[in-house]
């Protein structure tokens, strides 16, 4: 049996990925204390960068950018 990675997966792995005082990543990679690359990213008390980098305590860069 072969599992589709659909938005369902996209959904999951983004409820997956909120680790403690990190970031949540939707559909892409999480990592800690570094560097985020995906198209959707959200951060606690941090940023949100949508299809670019957001580094943690320093800057978020590209198309749209929200700090919280």
């Amino acid at each position: 049996m072969s599992t589709p990675v659909d938005e369902e997966t996209s959904r999951a792995v983004a409820r997956s990925a909120a680790t403690e005082n990190s970031y949540a990543v939707a559909g892409s990679i999480q990592t800690t204390d570094s560097a985020v690359v995906a198209g959707s990213i959200a951060t606690n008390g941090s940023a949100v960068v949508a299809g670019s980098i957001a580094t943690a305590g320093s800057a978020g860069v590209a198309g749209s950018i929200a700090t919280a």
